[in-house]
């Protein structure tokens, strides 16, 4: 028996040969030989849509690898950005640290001259904390920021947080 595929349909052939044992009265056995051959149309079809299905999935599982790069590009852009917005922060909370301090110590001095009341110190003490504290945040943002690109481009502590 043979079968030969032939685009969607098959093609099969089979040849048959039996012999049988002679009977008491005969001399001879019998013999009988059957060819036989069968065209199916349209039978194998299912290796046909399985590779059209393949073919699907491969640009389906492509389509998602190029949004997922843009996902990612997109995220470790927005957290470099992030980075640099904290840094500015840092910066410029740092300035405004040192001249809120340099303000306090001009007020004391000011005020051992009895220049100015006790309650303008206390003022001045109040943005230098409050200085302080917007200082912690941006050194807090900047933290958070290098975090997010080390999640971003999924390498754990590959920018050092120091």
């Amino acid at each position: 028996k043979t079968s030969l595929p032939i685009w969607g349909s098959t093609m099969e052939y089979s040849h048959t040969r039996e012999q049988w044992t002679p009977v008491i009265s005969a001399f001879q056995g019998t013999e009988a030989a059957t060819d036989s051959f069968k065209l199916k149309l349209f039978d194998n079809l299912a290796m046909y849509s399985d590779k059209q299905l393949s073919e699907i999935e491969f640009a389906r599982a492509r389509q998602e690898l190029n949004k997922l790069k843009q996902d990612v590009t997109l995220e470790v852009k927005e957290q470099c950005f992030g980075y640099q917005k904290a840094l500015i922060q840092l910066d410029t909370a740092s300035n405004k640290v040192r001249y809120q301090e340099n303000d306090f110590e001009f007020m004391k001095m000011k005020r051992g001259m009895d220049e100015i009341p006790d309650s303008s110190i206390i003022e001045s003490m109040i943005k230098l904390t409050q200085e302080r504290f917007a200082y912690v945040q941006a050194l807090a943002d900047c933290h958070t920021s290098i975090a997010g690109i080390n999640k971003a481009i999924g390498i754990e502590d590959y920018f050092k947080d120091e």
